[in-house]
């Protein structure tokens, strides 16, 4: 039988390389999964937004629609209804900064989702 010679054996990892190998391999999976995580976090509030065409009156909207709104939670909703029953209607986006809870970021990101025209239906 042949012996082989050394140019005909495969090299060999050294453990320094192999560590090395599966460190990287990590480190794809972990930012693949990162990616995949972030793509289905920025799904998810699509899919809660109203439609384009849809603006909520926040004067005349109950708190089950407001929540629909991104970034406005359940208690930011009833406070939001409350507030509207104890001061008023809300002359525009910015008269929503009197809400706790809803500061100047919130106030800009909602305002191209509000409308307020006053024209409620139910009259709320």
């Amino acid at each position: 039988m042949a012996r082989l010679q050394d140019e005909d054996v495969p090299p060999r990892l050294t453990p320094a390389a192999r560590r090395l190998v599966a460190l990287a391999l990590l480190a794809l999976s972990t930012a693949g999964l990162a990616m995949s995580l972030a793509r289905m976090a920025e799904i998810e509030r699509v899919q809660r937004r109203p439609p384009l065409d849809t603006r909520l009156d926040p004067n005349c909207a109950s708190a089950a629609e407001l929540v629909l709104l991104p970034g406005v939670g359940p208690v930011t909703a009833q406070r939001i209804v409350q507030s509207r029953r104890q001061q008023g209607r809300f002359a525009d986006a910015a008269a929503l900064a009197r809400v706790r809870g809803v500061g100047r970021r919130t106030v800009e990101r909602l305002a191209p989702m509000l409308r307020f025209d006053g024209d409620c239906a139910a009259g709320a």
